[in-house]
């Protein structure tokens, strides 16, 4: 929420102006993510460190919610932002979208797709397909989600790092820093800041289960034992 509040801040002195966020995210690098960014690169395929990094993404710096999919002939990667604040969502795409596309091309990790999808509007996704090698003419602005769209066998290419013990070690210290952040707030913390996100769109407490990876018995129980209930907060 603080973050939010810098960005805010940012986009009334700057203007909202499309691009402000590509122009920051074009600076990132793999490190910008720490540990979950090695573990990526340490992973045999984008598929691999995407499965293995996906729980743990409350440890990245990106505050879209991403996702593999997949049909019969193409590969997604979905990064939803429905749960951002309106105020501050073009610009989080914007940087987070434009930080993936420079930070896999900085570590050498060949990852153009064929096309983006971007709830962005047009000038933001000309600058966002320009950053991920794409024609603007193959992308599509004003979708209902943003994906980037690619034929399936290109989740499985092998990455030029890749170090399976590495890769395990890094897993390892990415599920302790989660316990160890966990334990700091407690799940009433964590309930309540996720209530605070938007609170004009309360979630469900089914919906706050499956985020914190239990069910919603389970959340009932620990919020229980912490003195609290979800109705309370």
């Amino acid at each position: 929420h603080q973050e939010f509040d810098v960005i805010r801040n940012i986009v009334a002195h700057l203007g909202d102006r499309p691009g402000l966020g590509i122009n920051i995210g074009v600076h990132s690098t793999v490190g910008r993510a720490g540990v979950i960014g090695f573990l990526l690169l340490a992973s045999p395929t984008v598929r691999a460190g995407a499965e293995l990094a996906i729980p743990y993404l409350a440890l990245s710096p990106t505050h879209l919610r991403i996702t593999i999919e997949e049909d019969d002939e193409y590969a997604y990667v979905v990064a939803d932002d429905s749960e951002l604040p309106p105020d501050v969502r073009r610009f989080i795409v914007e940087r987070d979208l434009a930080g993936l596309g420079t930070a896999m091309a900085g570590a050498q990790i060949s990852l153009t797709p064929l096309r983006l999808e971007t709830t962005l509007d047009e000038a933001s996704m000309v600058k966002l397909a320009q950053v991920w090698g794409l024609d603007p003419a193959d992308s599509r602005a004003g979708c209902p989600v943003n994906r980037l769209v690619g034929p399936r066998p290109l989740l499985d290419v092998p990455l030029p790092q890749a170090d399976p013990n590495t890769a395990r070690i890094f897993a390892r210290q990415c599920h302790d820093l989660l316990e160890r952040r966990v334990a700091r707030v407690g799940v009433t913390g964590q309930v309540r800041s996720r209530l605070l996100h938007n609170p004009g769109h309360l979630p469900s407490m089914a919906t706050i289960a499956v985020e914190l990876h239990m069910d919603s018995r389970t959340l009932r129980r620990k919020l229980t034992a912490e003195g609290t209930s979800f109705r309370a907060l």
